[in-house]
């Protein structure tokens, strides 16, 4: 796939047939640049920037939105921040509150959302990790009460407050729209 003139396309491409079924798909990237991340930019109409409050925590989202803008110039023009969300908080810390409050503060300065409640640490969490499984398996492992599980729960409602925002109207085909911005982008892609 490396060495394929619309490698960046691939996952563009394969989720067209799921927008005829799903309202959202949700991507969950590895923390690196490779050739999975670019796709899923490229596939996107928004990203959620993931970061924790730690000390490189700004230096690191800043990182990820030069990488958001150098994707709009030349894969994705519509890609967009959604916002901010702080990951694996204990707020137990002085430090880790003074981070978090450095990151909503230096995002709110971009027009940046930090959204407003962090997903908090949990063990649960760190297992699944640990044995690779998504965090949507959360649901089978942790039971109601569970910090994590309630805070992705408070997650989804925002992320769909999000896109009522960007899709107001109940009359607007989202799947037609996003059907049409890929043909675009693909054929943009392919007269260069």
């Amino acid at each position: 796939l490396a060495t394929e003139l619309d490698k960046n396309f691939r996952l563009l491409e394969a989720l067209k047939e799921l927008t005829k079924t799903y309202h959202y798909v949700l991507i969950d990237c590895p923390p690196s640049l490779g050739l999975c991340t670019i796709n899923a930019l490229t596939a996107c109409c928004s990203v959620i920037v993931p970061t924790e409050a730690e000390e490189a925590s700004i230096s690191n989202i800043y990182n990820l939105l030069n990488i958001v803008e150098t994707v709009r110039k030349y894969t994705n023009e519509y890609i967009r921040v959604a916002g901010v969300l702080i990951t694996r908080y204990k707020g137990r810390t002085q430090l880790q509150r003074q981070k978090a409050q450095e990151i909503r503060e230096t995002m709110a300065d971009q027009g940046i959302k930090v959204y407003e409640k962090p997903i908090r640490e949990c063990i649960t969490i760190a297992e699944l990790r640990s044995i690779k499984r998504p965090v949507t398996n959360l649901y089978r492992y942790a039971g109601k009460g569970n910090n994590a599980r309630e805070d992705y729960e408070r997650l989804t409602d925002q992320v769909e407050e999000v896109a009522k925002m960007n899709y107001p109207s109940p009359y607007f085909d989202w799947r037609t729209e996003w059907n049409k911005r890929a043909e675009g982008l693909a054929k943009n892609w392919r007269k260069r």
